[in-house]
């Protein structure tokens, strides 16, 4: 299931909206977070899909930028009017996420069925400052935390891949896989590093057919 919907109007804020589902994927994991650009396939029935989220997400982030409070948002099939109402209809912590100095509209901006807004705490992103906006973006993934029953995933594993000494293999380049997917090459006199989800797996190095060399793999620290 999708724990966190994030709402935004494209228009507005799409590049926010990118950095916040990138944050919440980091904090919580690919499949917690969704965002419509990036989880719905072509020749998908988008208008269900949205609807269907909504209805069974526990958290609907919504981005507020500065062209947000648009006329658009009074039209009950407004896309954004819609997503909301159903999160407030349905019971959901709805977390206004503000951005480019803009401000969560009054009540007597907003239309009936998604005036709740106004009563929501919301987070500020200082766009100023890539300091403030980060310390923004850890309070939002902190406040989720705290508010619903939600696990956070783990810092990425690194490898760090290099030939051994007793192997020599000129003109020819290790292949890289995990799990027996083939995820990069590395040229058998260099050192390279490749960010993995957290896990257990079969690592190995393979030169044309035969298995050579060894992997040596750690845990990323923070």
């Amino acid at each position: 299931m999708t724990a966190l919907f994030v709402c935004y109007r494209r228009e507005d804020s799409a590049g926010h909206a990118g950095r916040v589902f990138d944050k919440l994927r980091q904090s919580f994991g690919d499949s917690a977070v969704f965002l419509d650009t990036s989880a719905i396939s072509p020749g998908m029935k988008w208008p269900l899909i949205l609807k269907d989220r909504v209805s069974s997400c526990k958290v609907l982030v919504v981005i507020i930028g500065t062209r947000w409070l648009s006329p658009r948002l009074r039209d009950e099939n407004d896309w954004v009017h819609q997503e909301l109402a159903t999160a407030f209809g349905t019971g959901k912590l709805v977390i206004p996420v503000v951005v480019d100095g803009a401000k969560v509209p009054d009540q007597k901006e907003l239309p009936p069925r998604i005036k709740p807004l106004n009563e929501c705490q919301a987070i500020w992103l200082d766009h100023r400052s890539s300091t403030g906006y980060n310390a923004g973006l850890e309070r939002l993934v902190q406040d989720i935390s705290t508010s619903i029953d939600i696990p956070r995933v783990g810092p990425p594993a690194t490898l760090v891949i290099r030939r051994t000494g007793s192997i020599a293999v000129s003109a020819a380049n290790f292949k890289i896989f995990l799990n027996g997917e083939r995820v990069g090459e590395v040229p058998n006199d260099a050192v390279r590093r490749y960010q993995v989800p957290p896990g257990n797996y079969v690592l190995y190095i393979e030169a044309g057919t035969s298995a050579l060399g060894f992997l040596f793999c750690r845990k990323a620290t923070r």
